[in-house]
């Protein structure tokens, strides 16, 4: 049974919860946000000034609440997908150092993308796969998984 993981402090398409999802020998493991905050697209947040760079703590600490969720179960996992977001991805990439290259996919939006390729490099990830995305990455993430569960694909 193959198996990845969807990891994002964002929601991930219409997916209302996170937690397995199987489909014809394919397993999901979806961790979003568990907030329901979409972080990066709150635009009216009154935390707008902690929206972005690391320095965000909220987001710091949802990223390290899904991250304590998927180490439980990495060695079960083919693959992470990770959404590298303006808000986290410093901290998404760090995290993500400690697995193996093979196993990751990142998924990231525009923003501050030489800032994560550099961050990607100095981590030596630069062989990761990587997919452009939307700001947020709901639509992108969401249609991964979907690709995955229906083809055992991630990209078409």
């Amino acid at each position: 049974m193959r198996s990845i993981a969807f990891v994002s402090y964002n929601p991930i398409g219409d997916t209302p919860e996170s937690g397995w999802q199987e489909k014809e020998g394919r397993r999901a493991l979806v961790l979003q946000n568990s907030k329901g905050h979409p972080w990066e697209m709150d635009k009216l947040s009154a935390q707008v000034e902690w929206r972005f760079g690391s320095g965000n703590p909220y987001v710091k600490a949802e990223i390290d609440e899904l991250w304590a969720a998927l180490i439980k179960v990495l060695p079960e996992l083919d693959q992470v997908v990770i959404y590298l977001g303006a808000g986290g991805s410093e901290h998404a990439v760090e995290l993500a150092s400690h697995i193996s290259p093979e196993k990751i996919t990142f998924v990231a939006c525009n923003c501050d993308i030489h800032e994560k390729r550099t961050l990607i490099d100095h981590f030596a990830l630069g062989s990761v796969n990587q997919i452009k995305c939307e700001c947020g990455g709901k639509r992108t993430m969401g249609e991964l998984l979907s690709r995955f569960l229906v083809t055992g694909q991630l990209q078409s």
